[in-house]
């Protein structure tokens, strides 16, 4: 997988866990159940931002150059660039990645 298709799949799993979340919980809500439904609706909030920070890290990207595996990582600078296991390769993305808990 391209590292642009790994973004939007990250970005859809999120959106995907974000938006069944406040589904129910407008559900919930409608039928007098608001502390289960701001329960639920928090809860979906937290597991997609889990989920899409451990499918940045865990899940490898194809490389550009070899197609090798390429997990995602943070420069010192707190940008995610992505390095090849098998070519060493670096391929920076230009997005800015300010979570204080990934390594």
């Amino acid at each position: 997988m391209s590292i642009k298709m790994h973004h939007f799949l990250r970005i859809a799993l999120s959106g995907i866990i974000m938006l069944t979340s406040f589904a129910i919980c407008a559900v919930l809500l409608v039928t007098e159940r608001i502390i289960v439904g701001f329960i639920i609706g928090i809860v979906g909030l937290i597991t997609s931002a889990y989920l899409g920070h451990k499918f940045t890290f865990s899940v490898p990207a194809a490389c550009p150059k070899c197609k090798g595996k390429a997990f995602g990582k943070k420069s010192s600078e707190e940008r995610l660039y992505f390095e090849c296991t098998e070519c060493g390769h670096i391929q920076m993305t230009g997005f800015q990645y300010s979570d204080e808990t990934t390594e």
